[in-house]
């Protein structure tokens, strides 16, 4: 049996997955599925967590970056939304300023688009 994985990091949004099953007779079968892939500051946080072990996201940018990613958390439990919208913006400003070798492209792609895309625009509603 076939296994494939599907990595859903910064992919939000609405996809569609088509598989062919085929039995041991020869029998096949379209098969699609709908996927609406979302995130949240605690799924942002293990991405955080990947990318600082993998080594996609170090050096001097790793302090200031989770400093103002767990501000934002703080604020949030606090019921301080603007603030925590704001320290979130200052997440985006660290990961834009990082130098060379700080974060790996694939990192700040998917950091970004789970910043702007969902987290910033969820605590905003």
């Amino acid at each position: 049996m076939a296994q494939n994985t599907v990595n859903w990091e910064g992919q939000l949004g609405n996809h569609v997955i088509q598989a062919v099953v085929t039995d041991r007779a020869g029998n096949s079968k379209l098969i699609m599925l709908s996927v609406k892939v979302t995130t949240n500051a605690s799924a942002m946080q293990q991405l955080i967590a990947k990318f600082l072990a993998s080594g996609e996201l170090n050096g001097s940018l790793t302090t200031q970056f989770t400093n103002k990613f767990t501000q934002s958390l703080d604020q949030l439990s606090k019921g301080h939304k603007d603030q925590a919208i704001k320290h979130m913006q200052d997440v985006l400003k660290e990961i834009d300023k990082a130098k060379q070798g700080e974060i790996s492209a694939y990192a700040k792609q998917v950091l970004i688009t789970d910043a702007n895309d969902a987290i910033i625009a969820a605590w905003s509603e």
